[in-house]
């Protein structure tokens, strides 16, 4: 006569089984969660080091519309034809 396995002979494979698929689960989300810090922290940073820069190609491109103007004012014509 063959004997069955018993349930408590699976119960310890699972329970040891347990606490590691529970710390590679707190392991993937501690992981996602720098990685979502990480990439808040660069966008801030990017933020931080290209506002200046715009608004100094901002007044550049200003003060150059304004230098091109003064110079083609009286030859500048609108033609609505």
């Amino acid at each position: 006569m063959v004997s069955k396995p018993t349930d408590s002979a699976s119960k310890p494979r699972k329970q040891l089984g347990e606490p590691a698929n529970d710390a590679l689960r707190t392991l993937s989300l501690k992981i996602n969660q720098l990685k979502k810090q990480i990439q808040a922290e660069r966008i801030v940073y990017i933020k931080v080091k290209l506002i200046p820069d715009l608004c100094c190609l901002s007044l550049i491109l200003l003060r150059m519309s304004l230098y091109f103007y003064s110079l083609f004012a009286g030859e500048i014509t609108f033609c609505f034809c």
